[in-house]
Protein backbone atom coordinates (compact mmCIF):
# COMPACT_ATOMS: atom_id res chain seq x y z
CA UNK A 1 0.00 0.00 0.00
CA UNK A 2 1.24 3.47 -0.84
CA UNK A 3 -0.15 6.66 0.65
CA UNK A 4 -1.25 9.33 -1.80
CA UNK A 5 0.61 12.65 -1.59
CA UNK A 6 -2.29 14.39 0.15
CA UNK A 7 -2.70 11.85 2.94
CA UNK A 8 1.07 11.41 3.39
CA UNK A 9 1.38 15.17 3.77
CA UNK A 10 -1.56 15.26 6.22
CA UNK A 11 0.08 12.53 8.29
CA UNK A 12 3.42 14.33 8.41
CA UNK A 13 1.68 17.59 9.28
CA UNK A 14 -0.19 15.94 12.17
CA UNK A 15 3.10 14.63 13.56
CA UNK A 16 4.65 18.06 13.14
CA UNK A 17 1.73 19.66 15.01
CA UNK A 18 2.46 17.26 17.87
CA UNK A 19 6.13 18.28 17.74
CA UNK A 20 7.30 14.81 16.72
CA UNK A 21 8.91 15.70 13.39
CA UNK A 22 12.42 15.58 14.89
CA UNK A 23 11.95 11.81 15.28
CA UNK A 24 11.04 11.24 11.60
CA UNK A 25 13.73 9.73 9.37
CA UNK A 26 15.11 12.05 6.69
CA UNK A 27 14.97 9.42 3.94
CA UNK A 28 13.20 6.16 3.18
CA UNK A 29 16.56 4.38 3.42
CA UNK A 30 17.13 5.80 6.91
CA UNK A 31 13.62 4.73 7.98
CA UNK A 32 14.23 1.19 6.68
CA UNK A 33 17.59 1.00 8.47
CA UNK A 34 16.14 2.29 11.74
CA UNK A 35 13.21 -0.15 11.59
CA UNK A 36 15.51 -3.04 10.81
CA UNK A 37 17.92 -2.12 13.60
CA UNK A 38 15.17 -1.61 16.17
CA UNK A 39 15.66 -0.37 19.69
CA UNK A 40 14.54 2.79 21.49
CA UNK A 41 16.87 5.12 19.56
CA UNK A 42 15.59 3.97 16.18
CA UNK A 43 11.95 4.94 16.56
CA UNK A 44 10.17 6.66 13.64
CA UNK A 45 6.66 8.00 14.33
CA UNK A 46 5.85 8.32 10.62
CA UNK A 47 6.55 4.64 10.04
CA UNK A 48 4.51 3.74 13.12
CA UNK A 49 1.56 5.90 11.98
CA UNK A 50 1.71 4.28 8.54
CA UNK A 51 1.61 0.80 10.07
CA UNK A 52 -1.22 1.70 12.47
CA UNK A 53 -3.40 3.00 9.62
CA UNK A 54 -2.70 0.00 7.39
CA UNK A 55 -3.43 -2.33 10.32
CA UNK A 56 -6.77 -0.60 10.90
CA UNK A 57 -7.70 -0.98 7.23
CA UNK A 58 -6.73 -4.68 7.25
CA UNK A 59 -9.01 -5.20 10.26
CA UNK A 60 -11.93 -3.92 8.19
CA UNK A 61 -11.08 -5.40 4.79
CA UNK A 62 -8.82 -8.44 5.22
CA UNK A 63 -5.23 -9.20 4.27
CA UNK A 64 -5.80 -9.17 0.50
CA UNK A 65 -5.84 -5.36 0.58
CA UNK A 66 -2.09 -5.47 1.25
CA UNK A 67 -1.49 -6.70 -2.30
CA UNK A 68 -2.72 -3.43 -3.76
CA UNK A 69 -0.91 -0.16 -4.37
CA UNK A 70 -3.86 1.86 -3.10
CA UNK A 71 -3.62 4.64 -0.54
CA UNK A 72 -4.98 3.08 2.67
CA UNK A 73 -6.88 6.24 3.64
CA UNK A 74 -8.35 6.75 0.17
CA UNK A 75 -9.45 3.12 0.12
CA UNK A 76 -10.93 3.28 3.62
CA UNK A 77 -12.83 6.43 2.64
CA UNK A 78 -14.07 4.84 -0.58
CA UNK A 79 -15.30 1.73 1.20
CA UNK A 80 -16.90 3.57 4.12
CA UNK A 81 -18.20 6.57 2.15
CA UNK A 82 -17.08 8.65 5.14
CA UNK A 83 -15.12 11.70 3.98
CA UNK A 84 -14.04 12.55 7.55
CA UNK A 85 -12.45 9.13 8.13
CA UNK A 86 -8.87 10.09 7.13
CA UNK A 87 -8.81 13.02 9.51
CA UNK A 88 -10.10 10.84 12.39
CA UNK A 89 -7.65 8.01 11.71
CA UNK A 90 -4.72 10.41 11.40
CA UNK A 91 -5.67 12.24 14.59
CA UNK A 92 -6.26 8.98 16.44
CA UNK A 93 -2.96 7.34 15.56
CA UNK A 94 -0.83 10.48 16.00
CA UNK A 95 -2.40 11.16 19.42
CA UNK A 96 -1.53 7.59 20.47
CA UNK A 97 2.01 8.02 19.15
CA UNK A 98 2.44 11.29 21.05
CA UNK A 99 1.32 9.69 24.34
CA UNK A 100 3.64 6.76 23.70
CA UNK A 101 6.59 9.06 23.01
CA UNK A 102 6.00 10.92 26.27
CA UNK A 103 5.58 7.68 28.23
CA UNK A 104 8.81 6.24 26.81
CA UNK A 105 10.80 9.42 27.36
CA UNK A 106 11.25 10.21 23.67
CA UNK A 107 9.72 13.58 24.34
CA UNK A 108 9.35 15.71 27.44
CA UNK A 109 5.75 16.38 28.59
CA UNK A 110 6.42 20.14 28.69
CA UNK A 111 7.07 20.15 24.93
CA UNK A 112 3.57 18.95 24.09
CA UNK A 113 1.42 21.40 22.19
Amino acid sequence: MIFCDRHWSDLKEALEERRLSHLISKTAQEAAFRCQKGGPNNYDPLVRANLMIVQELVKHTGMAILQTKLCPLCEATRRSKDEALPERWIKGCTDVILKDCVARGRMKPGLIM
